[in-house]
């Protein structure tokens, strides 16, 4: 058992396609819901707000640029000849401490990175990637039954 419950960013290890990536020193990702007032004639205000959906995940990782694993071999960007054919990648984030899956974005594929050069400090990278869903260490997200979905 760990001496603290909290999280933090030497706890995390981060796989991609269950290969462990170490070169990132920041990993955040958002989840939104799509939220619709329903205003009504005869009210200043809405009358209630309805989920109408959910947005693809965004996921920003940022980390240290290593000579020899370009962001092609190490985080599955793809190149220009690849794009008709990539597929999707997964991310996991497990804490160190315990083993426990923290979170787990599905259906990844990168949308680039970005990278600088400057004077008297590291090369540093941030890839950009979206998902479409994310799950936490209490709930394994899905459609519901009955939803629609592509043609195989």
């Amino acid at each position: 058992m760990p001496a603290t419950k909290t999280m933090h960013g030497a706890r995390a290890s981060v796989y991609v396609n269950n290969k462990l990536v170490g070169i990132f020193n920041s990993l955040s990702y958002d989840y939104t819901l799509d939220l619709q007032p329903i205003n009504i004639l005869g009210r200043f205000s809405a009358a209630e707000l309805v989920h109408t959906g959910a947005e693809p995940v965004s996921v920003r990782a940022s980390g240290w640029r290593v000579v020899g694993q370009g962001p092609h071999v190490v985080a599955g960007v793809p190149t220009i000849q690849e794009l008709l054919t990539t597929g999707y990648m997964e991310f996991v984030v497990f804490d160190r401490a315990t083993n426990q899956r923290v979170a787990k974005i599905h259906s990844v594929k990168s949308s680039g990175y970005a990278t600088s050069f400057t004077a008297k400090t590291v090369q540093e990278i941030t890839f950009n990637f979206t998902g479409l869903l994310v799950d936490d260490e209490t709930v394994t997200m899905s459609e519901t039954p009955g939803a629609s979905d592509l043609p195989a």
